[in-house]
């Protein structure tokens, strides 16, 4: 409604993100010389899947670099702090990555999603710091929301934090961090992931919002915060910088403060 400089400086940045692609594209689509497309870029997977014409690409791309760069970023820090304010935590993952490893030179994108404690870390964090601070919603028609009538067109705002904090959701330690929510131990020798971290709905979660018009790239987020957790979590030990407790900055998009600052040193073989 009032363009500002940033404004401009965005749509500048657009129309040159988008002029690089009408180039890249038949570049990937003349160089592609295997039919396996599992090891390729991004970029190529899309371009070369027969599902996409040049102009729809185009945006599948561009979404992929707007909501798979800052958002991952500032869960990914989230994660670390929440590690590092819990050396407990971070010291038994630690533990669960080497036994993880210790019959496998390497663990594939399948054995991170099974390793209970990475993901109830991740997941943890994650709710505690949803990246999406307030989204809104418009009624197509007159509905109720727990007997209230809620008329067409009027605007819902949803705020994930809120809700994933919820005690008579979560239980009186919603506010803290706890990993092991999100682990089912009813079988001692076979800890397995608890998908709704002991909620009593997986809408109880809404850091990737829910439903038809969810995060698309949630799969994709939480493989890139579990591979760069895991690799951080092995190689460094964690501490905070300072025992203030940080709060999320930002208003539809909200992130870690830039003083957030931690230390890290390396861990001994």
């Amino acid at each position: 409604m009032f363009p500002s400089k940033i404004d401009r400086q965005m749509e500048t940045a657009y129309k040159q993100l988008r002029k690089s692609l009408e180039q890249l594209i038949p570049e990937k689509l003349a160089s592609l010389k295997s039919t396996d497309l599992s090891d390729q870029d991004i970029l190529t997977q899309i371009a070369c899947s027969g599902d996409f014409t040049q102009e729809e690409i185009i945006p599948q791309i561009v979404t992929t670099l707007a909501v798979g760069f800052e958002s991952t970023a500032s869960s990914l820090s989230w994660t670390l702090y929440c590690l590092a304010a819990n050396p407990e935590a971070q010291h038994n993952l630690r533990q669960e990555l080497r036994e993880a490893k210790s019959t496998k030179s390497a663990l594939s994108e399948e054995d991170y999603e099974k390793l209970p404690l990475l993901n109830g870390v991740c997941s943890e964090a994650s709710r505690l710091f949803p990246t999406f601070a307030m989204t809104l919603r418009k009624a197509i028609c007159d509905t109720y929301i727990s007997g209230r009538l809620v008329q067409a067109g009027t605007y819902i705002a949803i705020v994930p934090r809120a809700i994933n904090r919820a005690k008579h959701l979560w239980g009186s330690d919603a506010e803290q961090f706890v990993p092991e929510r999100w682990i089912d131990r009813s079988d001692p020798k076979t800890p397995k992931i608890n998908p709704m971290g002991g909620a009593s709905s997986p809408i109880c979660m809404l850091s990737f919002l829910y439903g038809p018009r969810s995060c698309v790239g949630r799969s994709l987020a939480l493989a890139e915060i579990r591979r760069v957790t895991a690799r951080i979590v092995e190689s460094f030990h964690l501490q905070t910088a300072s025992s203030s407790i940080p709060q999320p900055t930002g208003w539809l998009s909200s992130g870690p403060p830039p003083d957030l600052n931690l230390l890290f040193s390396p861990v001994q073989a």
